[in-house]
C-alpha cells in the first residue's frame, strides 16, 4: 500500500477499505448524542487517513541523530510533567527530573500533581536541584509548579488558587480532570461526581470566574479543553 516517495497527495488518495471501517466501527465508542451511522464512517475514515499519514512517515525513512535530539532538547521547555510524589507509581520523582534535564541543557520544566498542589513542592525540589547543580558545575533547569482543581482541592476552588499564589514558581492552574465531565463520562463510563466548569451557554459558572479573576496580572496559565456534554452543554475537561 505504501511507498517511501509517496507525496501527502498520494497518501491521502488511498481508499479507505470497507471491512477496515466496519471493524473499527464495533470497537470504538463515540461520545456525541445522536450522532448518525453517516457522520460516524465519515469520522472513522478521518482518522484511519490520518494514521495512513503516520505510517507513511515512518516508511519514509526519516532518522534523526543523538546530536539531532541533543539540539532540540537544548533550551526546550517541558511544560507538563509528572514526578513520582503523586499517590501511585510514576517512574521518576520531581528532583531526578530536573537533574536530568538540567544534564540535557533544558530551559524549564513545569511538573504537574493530580490531586496536590505541585507548587508545594518546588521550593524544595529547588533546594536539592541548586546543590547537586552546584556541585556537579551544571546550570540548574528553572522549575514550577500550579494546582490542579480536582475534588481533592475542593474542586472550582478560588481560596485553594489564593493560596498558592504564594509559593514560588507557582505558574500553572490546570483545570479538572479526573473529576472532569468528559473523564468521568469516557473513561470512567459516569458522571457521578464531576465538575462543571462552564454554564450552558458556554459561559463560567460563577466559582470558576471567581478564581480566574485572581489571576489577572498574576502572570498564571490556565490549561483546560472544553466538551460538549450529553445536554450540549460545554464542559470543561
Amino acid at each position: 500500500m505504501f511507498r517511501e516517495e509517496m507525496t501527502l497527495e498520494d497518501i491521502l488518495k488511498i481508499e479507505v477499505d470497507e471491512d477496515r471501517i466496519q471493524r473499527l466501527r464495533k470497537l470504538v465508542k463515540f461520545d456525541i448524542p445522536g450522532i448518525n451511522e453517516e457522520v460516524e464512517r465519515f469520522l472513522i475514515r478521518q482518522q484511519i487517513q490520518f494514521v495512513n499519514i503516520q505510517y507513511a512517515r515512518f516508511l519514509a525513512g526519516v532518522t534523526f541523530t543523538e546530536s539531532d535530539v541533543d539540539a532540540l532538547v537544548r533550551n526546550a521547555v517541558d511544560c507538563h510533567a509528572h514526578g513520582g510524589s503523586d499517590p501511585f507509581d510514576r517512574l521518576m520523582l520531581e528532583d531526578e527530573i530536573a537533574f536530568d534535564y538540567s544534564k540535557a541543557g533544558m530551559r524549564a520544566v513545569v511538573f504537574k500533581t493530580w490531586f496536590t498542589p505541585s507548587a508545594s513542592r518546588i521550593q524544595l525540589v529547588r533546594k536539592y536541584l541548586d546543590k547537586w547543580a552546584e556541585e556537579n558545575d551544571i546550570q540548574p533547569v528553572k522549575i514550577f509548579g500550579g494546582i490542579t482543581l480536582n475534588k481533592s482541592v475542593g474542586g472550582i476552588n478560588p481560596d485553594a488558587v489564593r493560596r498558592c499564589l504564594g509559593f514560588p514558581g507557582f505558574k500553572y492552574v490546570w483545570m479538572p480532570m479526573v473529576d472532569s465531565y468528559h473523564h468521568r463520562r469516557v473513561v470512567l463510563l459516569g458522571v457521578s461526581r464531576f465538575q462543571i466548569c462552564l454554564d450552558a451557554h458556554g459561559g463560567l459558572i460563577p466559582s470558576s470566574a471567581g478564581g480566574l479573576r485572581r489571576l489577572v496580572g498574576a502572570g498564571i496559565a490556565v490549561a483546560g479543553r472544553k466538551r460538549k456534554s450529553a445536554s450540549g452543554a460545554d464542559r470543561s475537561s
